[in-house]
């Protein structure tokens, strides 16, 4: 998913795709050093009806993000299919019932339309462009979910059913 261009491209810091097996581990620690460290992180996304990898979803909170984050990455053969909005929600769900936070947010880069389509259906509003320290780019929306008016999803799961804690 990393190594797709078009993918990479709103995923990884220099928006660049993953191509050097030192990227890749680096990549792979840092989302399991993310479940060792703060007890929460990106979940595997799967197809459950072919049984396999999809993508990733979850929780992620970095120092300079303006506060928890319930992020999506989809593989390439698997986006516009409906996957993100189906795990979304089953990860926010998640977040609210494991941590105690009144709001979660998403931050998203202005270009990426497909995202931003996403926030949209699970009933986000908008929060303007927050100042990131994301590498240069610096092009980010933030919109956020607020406990007393979680989103109603006609296709609701749990994070359990679709999809694994990435840790090893």
């Amino acid at each position: 998913m990393l190594g797709d261009p078009l993918g990479a491209r709103f995923i990884t810091t220099d928006r660049k795709p993953v191509t050097e097996p030192m990227a890749g581990w680096r990549n792979s620690a840092i989302m399991a050093g993310h479940w060792v460290l703060h007890g929460f992180g990106m979940f595997a996304a799967e197809e459950k009806s072919l049984g396999k990898f999809a993508g990733r979803v979850g929780s992620f909170f970095l120092p300079v993000w303006p506060g928890f984050e319930v992020g999506w990455g989809i593989a390439r053969e698997f986006r516009g299919k409906g996957n993100a909005v189906e795990a979304a929600p089953a990860a926010i769900d998640w977040s609210f019932a494991t941590f105690e936070l009144e709001r979660i947010v998403d931050c998203i880069d202005r270009e990426n339309t497909a995202s931003q389509a996403v926030v949209r259906r699970l009933g986000a509003s908008n929060e303007g462009e927050p100042d990131l320290a994301r590498g240069s780019t610096g092009k980010c929306c933030t919109s956020s979910v607020n406990r007393s008016e979680k989103p109603h999803v006609a296709t609701r799961t749990n994070a359990a059913s679709c999809c694994r804690a990435m840790v090893p």
